[in-house]
């Protein structure tokens, strides 16, 4: 971790995977397809929120945003419990 008065924090986190044993050529759920991606911009800053949901889009992938951890986390929860009650 690395932080700085009024600048941010930095976290660095290292895991260590062992091998699936399943081959990625063989597995066509391997391929990314932006248009099926959605991805959770997390930042207290409106401004820098609102440019990453732009250049995702940009890109063909879709964004929510989250303007705080705890609030992330709830979406993250509640987005996990559509997906078991469909």
């Amino acid at each position: 971790m690395e932080s700085e008065k009024g600048v941010g924090t930095i976290f660095t986190v290292t895991v260590t995977l062992m091998d699936s044993g399943r081959n990625a050529v063989d597995d066509e759920s391997a391929e990314l397809y932006p248009s099926e991606m959605t991805v959770l911009v997390v930042d207290d800053d409106p401004i820098a929120c609102e440019h990453a949901k732009l250049v995702l889009e940009k890109a063909g992938i879709a964004a929510e945003l989250a303007s705080s951890g705890p609030e992330a986390v709830e979406m993250v929860k509640l987005r996990h419990a559509r997906r078991g009650a469909v």
